[in-house]
């Protein structure tokens, strides 16, 4: 059976924040993230706890350029698709472990919206995007 973890993705393809229960293995992560390499890991701090944020560090070759976590002053830290976990060092390196319940609902307290105007042609359209907001980078 393999190890699952609850984590928190944030989709920007969907504009969504959604909690997952996801197998621990790169392959799977790779899936939920919709990305072909492997991925990045940074520590943000969000209310003062730490959390790790993995994402794709070729984000920005990849159009458009969406933003998935922001800093408190509005500067754009991510863009695209990015889990959020924890990790805890192992022999093999970092691992990563699940959120608590508390966690979730300090992730959720933290989401903002991006919101950005598209035209095309005549029409302009207003898009609300979900980010979530961190205290500092690590």
């Amino acid at each position: 059976m393999r190890n699952e973890i609850d984590a928190m993705v944030i989709d920007t393809k969907r504009g969504q924040i959604k909690q997952v229960k996801i197998a621990n293995d790169a392959e799977t992560l790779m899936k939920v993230l919709q990305i072909s390499s492997i991925p990045e890991v940074v520590g943000f701090k969000l209310d003062g706890k730490m959390f790790d944020f993995i994402f794709d560090d070729d984000f920005l070759n990849k159009k458009p350029l969406i933003p998935s976590v922001l800093d408190g002053n509005g500067q754009t830290q991510i863009f695209g698709n990015c889990l959020i976990c924890h990790t805890e060092p192992s022999e093999e390196g970092r691992i990563k472990t699940s959120l608590s319940d508390k966690d979730i609902q300090e992730i959720k307290d933290s989401i903002d919206f991006y919101i950005t105007k598209k035209t095309i042609g005549n029409k302009s359209e207003t898009i609300s995007t979900p980010v979530v907001v961190v205290d500092k980078v690590y």
